[in-house]
């Protein structure tokens, strides 16, 4: 198991589904920008909960997505509830960016808005019936988030609307066409006399960007001989 940062005491932590690593997701990364101090926590479900022994009450465990954690799980869906129940007794905050009717935070303030006192125990077994029903309506209201997304643009499509950029289509770079200009100016092989080696020394740019220029301009000037 690995861990990428360092995190003394309480703190923000981050653990990637085998379904993200395998997507390479962006979401740690976009955590990252937002906490530089989160730690990404790496591994199998084991040493995810290997690893909650290390986090300290008042924490934050963030995952991305509560049934791509449960994937992760399906070998033993109650080692979940032990993780799960473990962050809930000791106040460390489990976090589904994706599905937040699962938080710990949110299944607790259900719990007293309800006004539901479990006996002795009986906890576990309530919020996981909390859960369940929580899951239920995640699912409903994704299902209903892309069918709706769908017929947008469906509806789009049948009115004519461009959906996505066309094949072909070319963004304007400004900084790579006052680049090429500068190459067409001063390289041997247009208009200027300075070598490859000398250009690209005095740009400043990697030697694959130049050479990337160069050839788009010789192309440019092919087609539209």
């Amino acid at each position: 198991m690995f861990t990428k940062g360092y995190n003394k005491g309480m703190g923000k932590y981050y653990y990637k589904t085998s379904a993200e690593t395998k997507r390479n997701s962006k979401t740690f990364d976009n955590l990252k920008n937002l906490y530089p101090d989160i730690v990404l926590i790496e591994g199998s479900t084991e040493d995810l909960i290997n690893y909650r022994e290390k986090i300290k009450t008042g924490s934050t465990v963030y995952f991305n997505d509560y049934f791509k954690l449960l994937d992760d799980f399906k070998e033993d869906s109650r080692f979940f509830m032990f993780f799960y129940m473990e962050c809930y007794y000791s106040n460390i905050e489990v976090c589904f960016i994706n599905t937040p009717e699962c938080n710990i935070s949110y299944i607790k303030s259900l719990l007293t808005v309800l006004d539901i006192h479990p006996r002795d125990g009986e906890t576990e077994l309530v919020v996981e019936k909390l859960i369940e029903n929580n899951i239920k309506q995640a699912k409903i209201n994704q299902s209903m988030a892309f069918n709706l997304k769908s017929t947008a643009l469906q509806t789009a499509k049948e009115n004519g609307v461009q959906i996505g950029v066309k094949k072909g289509t070319v963004f304007k770079n400004p900084k790579a066409d006052s680049l090429k200009e500068k190459i067409k100016m001063h390289s041997k092989a247009f208009n200027g006399n300075m070598s490859d080696v000398e250009l690209i020394e005095k740009l400043g740019i990697p030697r694959t960007t130049y050479y990337k220029y160069k050839r788009e301009i010789k192309h440019n000037e092919k087609t539209a001989k």
